[in-house]
């Protein structure tokens, strides 16, 4: 009996080898020579993200795939096996490649995208081409003299195939589903619906007569704001609709790119295509780039570099936020001020490397402590914040407390030795003990100090201060 692996891997090549195959034949269009090498080779593309997105267990697909794209033309059967071997070796050496660069199929970075040029759409398909078009060469397709130049049509054809597909299909099996606004799903409509009605006017002649001809540079806009406002999902989805009216158009002898040489036709359409291509994936990466260093500026201004808790910054606005909703909805709310007992010590004795971990270890304790809609932060050296949201009773703030304490006085393993903190804190009640998150956070400060008075590792709240 086959495992599920190996039947999920058979039904994957077999799907793989069909697409392949139907890509194959709609390339076959625009064949310039005997339906073996064509401008347009959209096989390139389905394969290389097969082996991106499942692994290089799926070269099969694309090796079967070429053998039966290629089973009714006249060529020996040994000029099959050897392109359909250097149709999977080159999509292989391209996927390798890319994972060597540590490549990120959601294209968020412009080196991700600069290395599914070179790599993907740059050296896969040359690799293939030192096999395919050497074979087709012996096998008589070709002459000595168009040898050159049938070279550089394969790999042209190719590399428009990867640019075209690959982003598409690696984007959306890679990004998380994200949920959209309603205001986001209407513009996502608006953008792909008006994004096709001027590509089918365009490319292809909707609404128009025969003697009027539209330029291609009118989609450009959509180039620009599908990256902008979608991203890399948004930048591909544009691509592959764009290219697919682009090239049904052509097929069917109509566009701006017709001319009276299918070659010639064929750059254009190719030159325009793999321009969009590059330029729509190059601004959906810088867009990434952007968009990853604002979120990690607001990270940083708004969080502690070392336990990755909020700062003094966001916890005053999450206290103004509770106070709000305190007064509000006539809930309670409390804040838990607290400072380690006997930490200096371990920094003197282990040093500040030691502390460190000991504030890490503080932190994950604390959070352990807490519910998930409460918030814990640290305000520096060994003070650190608990602030408990839409409280029952003052009961559950004691409970808490009792837990804390309880944890953080568990022994912590440092270098092979045991050491041991314990925690004084100061409660203030919300809206009973403060109208303003600055007055909460100092009286919770006195009720702390109220603590250390008392004897350390222990629990004061701010009522109890005279």
């Amino acid at each position: 009996m086959l495992n599920s692996q190996i039947r999920i891997d058979i039904i994957r090549i077999i799907v793989l080898s069909l697409l392949y195959t139907s890509a194959a034949k709609f390339g076959q269009i625009f064949s310039v020579v005997g339906g073996s090498v064509t401008l347009v080779w959209l096989p390139a593309g389905i394969g290389l993200a097969a082996l991106l997105i499942y692994g290089y267990r799926l070269w099969l697909g694309i090796f079967c795939g070429v053998v039966l794209a290629n089973l009714f033309f006249s060529l020996p059967v040994l000029t099959i096996l050897a392109m359909a071997t250097g149709s999977s070796l080159g999509g292989v050496a391209g996927a390798y490649l890319l994972k060597k660069q540590h490549f990120h199929p959601e294209l968020n970075r412009i080196k991700d995208a600069l290395n599914l040029i070179i790599y993907g759409a740059g050296f896969s398909p040359i690799i293939s081409s030192l096999i395919d078009v050497p074979s087709l060469w012996l096998a008589g397709v070709m002459s000595k003299e168009e040898l050159a130049s049938f070279w550089l049509q394969f790999i042209m054809g190719d590399a428009m195939g990867i640019l075209v597909i690959t982003p598409i299909c690696i984007t959306w099996a890679s990004l998380r589903n994200r949920k959209l606004s309603l205001q986001r799903k209407t513009e996502a409509i608006l953008l792909f619906s008006s994004l096709t009605l001027v590509c089918g006017i365009v490319f292809n002649g909707w609404f128009l007569s025969q003697s009027i001809v539209l330029p291609a540079f009118l989609v450009y806009p959509f180039l620009v704001w599908a990256p902008l406002r979608f991203g890399t999902r948004g930048a591909s989805t544009a691509i592959f609709l764009i290219s697919g009216f682009a090239l049904f158009g052509v097929a069917h002898q109509v566009g701006p790119f017709i001319s009276p040489s299918l070659l010639n036709t064929l750059i254009l359409l190719w030159l325009f295509i793999n321009v969009a291509a590059i330029v729509s994936l190059v601004l959906a990466a810088s867009i990434g780039e952007l968009t990853t260093a604002k979120h990690y500026l607001e990270q940083l201004a708004l969080h502690d570099s070392l336990t990755g808790l909020d700062n003094r910054l966001l916890l005053m606005e999450k206290l103004a936020e509770s106070l709000a909703t305190v007064h509000r909805y006539n809930t309670q709310s409390a804040i838990i001020y607290l400072d380690l007992d006997g930490f200096k010590p371990i920094n003197d004795t282990f040093g500040h490397e030691a502390g460190d971990l000991v504030l890490i270890e503080v932190a994950k304790r604390l959070i352990s402590c807490v519910r998930e809609v409460d918030t814990v932060a640290r305000l520096g050296g060994d003070e650190f914040v608990v602030l408990l949201h839409n409280l029952n009773e003052t009961n559950t703030v004691q409970q808490i407390a009792d837990r804390i304490v309880e944890t953080i006085n568990a022994s912590i393993n440092l270098f092979g030795k045991t050491v041991n903190v314990g925690v004084s804190m100061g409660i203030a009640l919300i809206p009973q003990d403060g109208k303003y998150p600055h007055q909460l956070l100092k009286n919770a400060d006195k009720a702390m100090y109220l603590a250390k008075q008392q004897g350390k590792n222990q629990y004061q709240f701010f009522s109890d201060v005279s």
